[in-house]
């Protein structure tokens, strides 16, 4: 089974850790060929950037979104853990 899964650097291993806890032996990440791609890879003309624009019928746009929401989060979160620490 081929799973192609498109998330931030910063979450890589929180997600890979998560698969481990609950993905049993079909998300073994030890004994399979799991590959990280940066964002830059995928957006050259490689064969992962062409699957995934061409043949998986993804837009260009959703990384950017992707990118632009995620930014947002871990701004917000590191604005909200300066002003806990200053009190």
């Amino acid at each position: 089974m081929r799973i192609n899964t498109l998330l931030p650097k910063s979450l890589k291993d929180n997600f890979i850790n998560e698969i481990k806890k609950f993905g049993g032996d079909s998300y073994d990440i030890n004994n399979s060929n799991w590959v990280f791609y940066d964002i830059h890879e995928i957006n050259s003309k490689t064969k992962i950037g062409d699957f995934i624009f061409k043949e998986s019928g993804l837009d260009e746009s959703i990384f950017e979104k992707i990118y632009k929401e995620t930014s947002n989060i871990i701004k917000s979160e590191i604005e909200d853990s300066f002003k806990d620490s200053r009190y």
